[in-house]
Order: structure tokens, then C-alpha cells, then sequence
């Protein structure tokens, strides 16, 4: 029975333990799909922002430019908000 007490104790604390090891692991995964996803987004929001002020050369850029700058917004927000 005693022996059956201490299992029963010292197996939540080692589960506890997974736990916080597997909560740590998934931080660190959104931590950097977070940041790999913002840079990409952040390189192109830089090109469209200068197709819209005629700093670049392109093409029928006044029918998608705002479009595309308010997708890339709206795609960072959700990034932050993993």
C-alpha cells in the first residue's frame, strides 16, 4: 500500500513535469515559426509599399497594390497573434 501511495504521488509531479517540457517546446515552435513568417511578410509589404509610391518599376500596380498591402497586414496580425 505504501509503495502504491508513493506511485501515486510521484506520478503527477513527473507528469507536471511533461507538461511544462511540452508547453516549453510549443512556445518555442510558435517563437519561431512567428518570427519566419514575419520576415517574409515584412520584405514584401517594403516592395509593395514602394510599387504604391512609384519608387519601383511595375506594371498595373494601382489595381492590386492596396489589396495586397491590407492582406499583408491582416496576415501579420495573426501571426502576432499566435
Amino acid at each position: 500500500m505504501y509503495e502504491t501511495l508513493l506511485d501515486s504521488i510521484s506520478n503527477p509531479q513527473f507528469k507536471n513535469k511533461e507538461i511544462l517540457i511540452l508547453e516549453k517546446i510549443k512556445y518555442d515552435f510558435f517563437k519561431g515559426v512567428s518570427h519566419e513568417l514575419k520576415k517574409p511578410l515584412a520584405s514584401l509589404k517594403i516592395i509593395l509599399e514602394k510599387m504604391k509610391y512609384n519608387v519601383g518599376k511595375s506594371k498595373n500596380r494601382d489595381v492590386y497594390i492596396d489589396d495586397c498591402i491590407d492582406l499583408v497586414d491582416h496576415l501579420t496580425k495573426n501571426i502576432q497573434q499566435i
